[in-house]
């Protein structure tokens, strides 16, 4: 059961680095409404289960609080997703990503929230190494007028993994008792009430496309 899971996981995760860059590319939704539609379609979806399967006794206020201020960095993280996959391969921003490992055992330990094994730090630093190697050979981040639009698209991918491992260090201290599915939808509501408000202010009256005038874009 485990590995399907993972296996699921896997498959939806790299999947949504294509699905991004069409739903956003030549003829798709902005950014932000792009990022709203998809979370407001989760909420809906992760709400009726929740009505269906009686779900909802669950909801306790630990799980409200400690979900609405994961919320604002997983938002933020998302935004950046948005923003810095118009100008960086979906590849590289997966790769830069990968350093969100790196970001949440840094601050696991800062935090003393955890003990961390030296093995630990060992595959720290070995991602970081293959990471940058990746990365850079991929990109060009400066020229002589300063940073590219890759490179802005990098820091920015940064700071997005950094509010990712945030948001991951808060939710790690919810109760192993609560209902995983019930959290996450509380989650996925939070998070689809933040980017849809984000949408509305930051690009108002935003065009929907016709979904048959989206062009598919290799990564």
């Amino acid at each position: 059961a485990i590995l399907f899971a993972w296996l699921v996981v896997v498959a939806a995760q790299g999947s949504t680095w294509y699905a991004n860059r069409i739903t956003f590319g030549p003829g798709g939704f902005t950014n932000y409404t792009a990022a709203a539609i998809r979370y407001d379609l989760a909420a809906i979806i992760a709400v009726i289960i929740c009505l269906l399967t009686n779900r909802t006794r669950c909801v306790n206020k630990t799980m409200i609080w400690l979900n609405l201020l994961a919320a604002v960095p997983m938002t933020l993280f998302l935004i950046g997703i948005y923003v810095a996959t118009k100008d960086l391969m979906g590849g590289v921003a997966a790769t830069i990503l990968s350093l969100s490992g790196v970001l949440m055992l840094t601050l696991s330990a800062l935090l003393g929230s955890e003990k961390i094994a030296g093995r630990s730090w060992v595959g720290t630093l070995l991602c970081l190494a293959g990471t940058g190697v990746i990365f850079l050979n991929k990109t060009s981040l400066t020229s002589s007028h300063g940073l590219t639009a890759q490179g802005q698209a990098v820091l920015i991918m940064l700071a997005a993994t950094a509010m990712y491992s945030l948001a991951a260090v808060i939710l790690k201290k919810k109760d192993v008792s609560d209902d995983a599915f019930t959290s996450g939808a509380v989650l996925i509501c939070a998070m689809a009430i933040l980017l849809s408000t984000v949408a509305c202010f930051v690009q108002p009256g935003a065009v929907l496309p016709q979904l048959v005038d989206l062009e598919l874009q290799p990564l």
